[in-house]
């Protein structure tokens, strides 16, 4: 899951290299983290939007664990499930309004459109299995 959020960060860095400064992950860790929820969650079946006790930082739950655009999230017990209530809250509340969109098409929109010309699950099915072989 880390080398595709990884994957995910180095695609925004490559096709909006100065929107995002150059620093993608700045963005996704500091304004965009629940742009960059959805994303995983547009992309990912299974995974689930996760919340922070504070209010103010989101990612997601795949597979029993926590991840945002660092990679695992160590302090499980900080995060809960969101509910419908927190996710309209984070679409209020969450991100620079100026970044959520590029020339009109919303960062979202534009990534999973960049996206949807891989095969996600099986990109996920090895990249599993290669962090089981080690």
């Amino acid at each position: 899951m880390e080398q595709f959020i990884d994957f995910i960060v180095d695609l925004a860095d490559e096709e909006l290299y100065s929107f995002f400064d150059g620093n993608a992950r700045a963005f996704f860790l500091h304004g965009g983290c629940f742009e960059f929820a959805k994303i995983i969650k547009s992309n990912i079946k299974h995974s689930k939007i996760i919340i922070n006790k504070e209010e103010n930082h989101c990612g997601v739950l795949y597979r029993g664990k926590l991840y945002d655009a660092n990679g695992l999230i160590k302090d499980k017990n900080n995060f809960r499930l969101a509910s419908t209530q927190d996710i309209k809250f984070m679409e209020d509340n969450f991100g620079i309004p100026e970044k959520r969109y590029i020339n009109g098409i919303r960062i979202v929109d534009f990534l999973n459109n960049e996206l949807k010309f891989c095969n996600i699950e099986d990109m996920l099915k090895k990249l599993d299995d290669v962090e089981q072989e080690r």
